[in-house]
């Protein structure tokens, strides 16, 4: 025994294989219920031990004498000593263990068969086995104390527990794999004797610590880098973790960097009860991780997905287990560890979410956050996991760790130009990860490997999570597409199944197939679908099928010439725009889905026909008083497919009620009544808001009032059809989830109206209304004449009698008309009714010729604030319409004012002018001109006048054909009150038109 104690006490070594990463996979047969499971894998991790290429370690198989003895030699480190020669006669310079034989034989592990000879190739029996490992362990001297071989070895092992968890059927038998790992893990930790020269003494060195240089640890898991517990109060540094033992309140730090470059592995553990191996050669060195071993130290867990959530209160969380049976489990309250999104949430910490409806920050307590998201149906409920983990194994959660994801879809892979994630489904929706950002970081996995942002392609689906304080992203990528038919819809809509597997379908879902495909999903339907780690459905393409073109039918009837052969009119654009046609139906022909007889395609047309047709109850808008549309009782849009000159299918409306949207190509539904809508750049609006808007995609059918008038059906483009800022009759339908309609019927004579808008001239009644005939309408109108902006003088005629009735000359007006140039929708500017007053001697505020009189700004005065300021308005409100330039600055778009003239510069070309009137000051009338406005008179500008008896405006000077020019104004430098007193019509700063009042 003096040879083993003195090369124990003079050379300890480390095996350098144990130093390594450890990567084990469990063996196919020893599973859970194997008593040496937890020796197994021990050893295996610490490199003492492997299995069989085939994933196997045959923990029934045997071991022979020369293995074991390699086992015992490589524990101590003596794995590269060599020999020339043997002491067994047995074992010859060949044998492949030769040089361990030999070390364990001069060591004293060993001492052969009695007869000079070791039978290295025979089972090592279990007795043989224990005396082995009692003589590495220095206890040879109490064995033989008590008794001889084997029987004092048997009973020293038994004392020293290396035969704990061994199952044997004699010590004389062979000693099979499992035993022997069991026995060599419970020597591991067994404190080593050691001779001193006299004596054999007791020490603290192990085979683990000591020999393997490892150290074991079992605690709680509390901080890895900035991943942290309530119970970690200490900052971690990079690639370094903590872990809590059980015996001690003294975190114990551990370097990580050789194990692993990636935290989650680590990560994964936090809040778990763990046993780890480290290497630390001496206690001023770090200490290494070697292994976590997470096979034989067991965490109470609970995994839940979002949708077995139940409810969250008095920390206390109910849920469904994977039976759907309602359980409850407690939470601690005091010391429970609460991780959202990767990161810790402390105990006393308000937590600040932003409600995803209102986009409003809102606050709460710790405990009230953890209602919020644990609860459904919430403004706040997860779409996540969560994992509930008792570390102390007394039915109370220690620590919750939430994962709550948003989703996007890449677009395309991201470059390092900028590292984004432009997001497919959403317009404008992006992630940023850049991997030398100092403000966050993250970890990207797809198929459970890390990857990096570039490594992310197009249609990969993503959930991510983002820390509350946004330092930090989670990231689980896939790329899973499932293709088939739909064969069942479930009744709440949220789920399909395709190929006998049922699939939940996101809400993006959904809406993506609407605005791309134009679809709803339902039974039937085929597609690719592409699922996120949740098993739902984020988006899909649906299989293209032929679009059933719009038509509008103008009759059905029976051709008794053809044996009864049904037919009807059409204006079916796809087969020929320039007129509606007849088309005879096929004998079989598929209505609404259904194949039905042709024959009863009259009834049903006729059924359907008193579904549309808003344009009646309009009539005297759209057409003129007492107009009405002639119908035919088939008149209806619908979608027809005509081949080969018949008429194979027709889909028509089912109800006259509006729908919100109809995204399916293979319906029509009516989404927008017939109403006069102003139109803007593709939108339409009603009352102010938008309604809808059309695309290149929109078919625009324009239906005549005579239905019967083949040759009036037109389909138009967006660009032929309407002009911004005018206003037309439509009805809309098949609006899409994204507003868009996929038809528009345009009625009126062609269906538009140009109304008044900011670039609208005002106008200058020149002479009173008359009554004429009109022949476009058929009746008596009213005809008047006008100056509007720097143009001649322009006669129009008026949509009805009434509305232009009680015009005056001199009165500033704006109006709209159609494209029969029908005067409507007047709109009075200023009257000059309230001129003339002034102009009579009223006074304001003690002034003559005062043009600063206010008025109280309300709907019926158009918000104006003066009644001889006009201004036009942004729409509804009393805010300006403005215009800007660096020459003009910022000034009314458009503008009717009325001033005083206080000088004309003729050789500049411009007037100032004035609003504020003539004040006496001792019996003389003179103008305050301090506050003036300049304005530029150019040779576009129309200088007018009224005449001296006020029936009518002239463009002349008094008495002759010369035209008004900017000579023939008077300023009050030199006439006094008698000035010119003028009225202003501007645009965008500039003066289109003078009138000159009298």
């Amino acid at each position: 025994m003096k040879k083993l104690t003195a090369i124990l006490t003079s050379l300890i070594m480390t095996l350098s294989v144990i130093c390594q990463t450890s990567v084990f996979a469990a063996f196919s047969d020893v599973g859970d219920d194997n008593t040496y499971k937890d020796a197994i894998t021990t050893l295996t991790k610490l490199k003492v031990i492997d299995g069989y290429e085939d994933g196997t370690f045959k923990p029934d198989g045997q071991i022979t004498r020369a293995e074991f003895t390699k086992l015992i030699v490589f524990i101590l480190g003596y794995k590269d000593l060599a020999y020339d020669s043997s002491d067994f006669t047995d074992v010859d310079a060949s044998h492949w263990a030769k040089n361990y034989i030999q070390t364990a034989y001069n060591l004293g592990i060993i001492a052969g068969m009695g007869d000079g000879t070791f039978a290295p190739d025979a089972p090592v029996t279990y007795e043989q086995a224990l005396k082995m490992v009692v003589c590495t362990l220095g206890y040879v001297q109490f064995a033989e104390n008590l008794g001889e071989w084997p029987e004092g070895f048997i009973k020293q092992a038994n004392t020293l527990d290396l035969t704990k968890k061994v199952n044997s059927t004699g010590y004389s038998e062979g000693a099979t794999r499992g035993m022997i790992a069991q026995v060599l893990y419970n020597a591991l930790e067994i404190p080593i004797y050691e001779n001193n020269g006299y004596n054999w003494v007791a020490t603290e060195k192990t085979l683990m610590q000591d020999y393997l240089k490892v150290k074991k640890l079992k605690g709680t898991l509390v901080g890895v880098e900035d991943y942290l517990t309530e119970d970690c109060k200490q900052d971690l540094n990079e690639s370094e973790m903590a872990i809590l033992p059980n015996d001690s309140s003294d975190l114990v730090k551990i370097d990580f960097s050789e194990f692993t470059s990636n935290v989650t592995d680590i990560s994964k553990y936090l809040g778990n009860t763990i046993t780890v191996y480290y290497e630390q050669l001496t206690d001023k060195d770090d200490r290494k991780l070697i292994i976590i071993d997470d096979e034989t130290t067991k965490n109470s867990e609970i995994k839940l997905d979002y949708e077995d959530l139940n409810s969250f209160s008095g920390n206390s969380l109910k849920y469904y287990d994977s039976s759907s049976k309602l359980k409850t489990v407690k939470l601690k309250e005091d010391e429970l560890t609460v991780r959202y999104n990767g990161k810790l949430v402390a105990k006393n910490e308000t937590v600040t979410l932003t409600n995803p409806t209102t986009k409003q920050e809102e606050t709460f307590s710790r405990e009230e956050a953890l209602e919020q998201w644990l609860t459904p149906d919430t403004d706040y409920t997860i779409y996540g996991d969560v994992k509930l983990t008792d570390n102390g194994d007394d039915g109370t959660i220690d620590m919750i760790q939430i994962n709550n994801y948003d989703t996007i879809v890449a677009y395309a892979t991201p470059t390092t130009t900028d590292y984004r994630i432009t997001d497919k489904l959403v317009t404008g929706n992006y992630l940023i990860l850049d991997p030398q950002a100092s403000d966050y970081t993250y970890t990207i996995t797809k198929n459970g490997s890390e990857i990096p942002v570039t490594s992310i392609s197009a249609n990969d689906v993503i959930l991510y999570t983002k820390s509350l304080d946004g330092s930090y992203y989670t990231l689980l990528v896939t790329n899973n597409p499932v293709k088939g038919s739909i064969t069942s819809i479930g009744s709440n809509g949220d789920k399909m199944t395709i190929g006998g597997k049922s699939y939940k379908i996101g809400s993006k879902c959904e809406a993506y197939i609407n605005d791309k495909d134009g679809k709803t999903l339902k039974t039937g339907v085929s597609g690719t679908f592409y699922l996120d780690a949740f098993n739902t459905a984020v988006f899909g393409t649906l299989e293209q099928t032929a679009v059933i073109p719009y038509a509008y039918i103008t009759n059905a009837f029976i051709d008794r010439d053809e044996g009864g052969k049904i037919y009807i009119t059409a204006y079916a654009p796809t087969v020929s725009a320039s007129s509606a046609s007849s088309y005879p139906v096929k004998d079989k022909v598929k209505f609404n889905g259904a194949s039905i007889k042709s024959e009863l395609i009259i009834d049903k047309l006729k059924a359907s026909a008193d579904y549309t047709n808003d344009d009646t109850e309009l009539a005297d808008q759209i057409y003129g008083a007492g107009k009405t549309p002639t119908l035919t009782g088939f008149s209806q849009p619908a979608r027809v497919t005509i081949t080969n000159g018949e008429v194979t299918q027709i889909v028509a409306l089912t109800s006259d009620a509006l729908q919100t949207q109809n995204d399916d190509k293979e319906q029509i539904a009516k989404c927008k009544a017939a109403d006069k809508y102003t139109y803007s750049s593709n939108s339409f609006s009603l009352n102010g808001k938008t309604a809808f808007s059309i695309n290149s995609s929109t078919v625009v059918l324009y239906v005549p009032a005579d239905r019967t008038q083949r040759e009036k059906y037109a389909k138009k483009t967006a660009s032929s059809a309407f002009t911004t800022g005018d206003t037309y009759y439509v009805e809309a339908y098949d609006i899409s989830s994204s507003k868009v309609a996929g038809l528009l019927v345009l009625y009126g004579n062609d269906g538009t109206l140009t109304s008044v808008k900011k670039d609208t001239n005002f106008s200058i009644v020149s002479t009173l209304p008359e009554s004429v005939y009109n022949e476009v309408k058929d009746d008596s109108v009213l005809q008047f004449s006008v100056f509007a902006g720097s143009n001649t003088e322009k006669a129009w005629t008026t949509y009805d009698r009434t509305e232009f009735a009680d015009v005056q000359v001199g009165d500033v007006i704006q109006f709209a008309y159609d494209s029969d140039q029908l005067a409507q929708g007047r709109i009075n500017n200023i009257k000059f009714a309230d001129i003339a007053e002034v102009l009579d001697g009223k006074t304001y505020d003690g002034k003559k010729f005062n043009w600063e009189e206010e008025q109280d700004p309300t709907e019926d005065n158009n918000y104006q604030k003066y009644k001889f300021d006009y201004r036009f308005k942004k729409n509804g409100t009393d805010e300006d319409e403005v215009y800007n330039s660096t020459s003009t600055g910022t000034v009314p778009y458009s503008r009717a004012c009325m001033y005083n003239i206080s000088q004309v510069l003729t050789d500049e070309k411009k007037i100032y002018v004035t609003k504020t009137g003539f004040e006496n000051v001792d019996g003389t009338y003179t103008l305050d001109d301090s506050d003036y406005e300049e304005i530029t008179v150019n040779a576009s500008t129309k200088i007018v006048r009224m005449d001296e008896d006020r029936d009518e405006i002239s463009r002349y000077v008094d008495n002759t054909t010369t035209d008004l020019s900017i000579n023939d104004l008077k300023d009050a430098k030199n006439y006094g009150e008698d000035c010119s007193k003028v009225l202003v019509c501007s645009s965008k700063g500039t003066a289109k038109l003078i009138v000159i009042y009298n």
